[in-house]
């Protein structure tokens, strides 16, 4: 099985709606540069990161979600995630 990451949004330490945090979790950065990033690109560059935070919050599945996508699609109960678990 071919291992892709999966972007998602999830509540659990989330600020707003949890876009960066999951940001930060899939791609295994600390959130707090993540955000300071998002802020800095904000400030420079006028009105799309606001967009594009609304679009991935609109079109991103929760966290749980894409862990019950990943238990469904696995062969067996041996390969099930658990959500505490499941970190990049």
């Amino acid at each position: 099985m071919a291992d892709s990451k999966k972007l998602y949004k999830t509540k659990d330490g989330a600020q707003l709606g949890g876009v960066l945090k999951g940001f930060s979790e899939v791609y295994d950065m600390d959130v707090t540069t993540v955000r300071i990033v998002y802020v800095l690109l904000t400030l420079f560059v006028i009105g799309s990161p606001i967009l594009l935070y609304v679009i991935f919050y609109l079109i991103l599945p929760d966290k749980k979600d894409v862990i019950s996508s990943i238990n469904k699609d696995s062969l067996s109960d041996d390969y099930a995630i658990d959500e505490d678990e499941y970190k990049y």
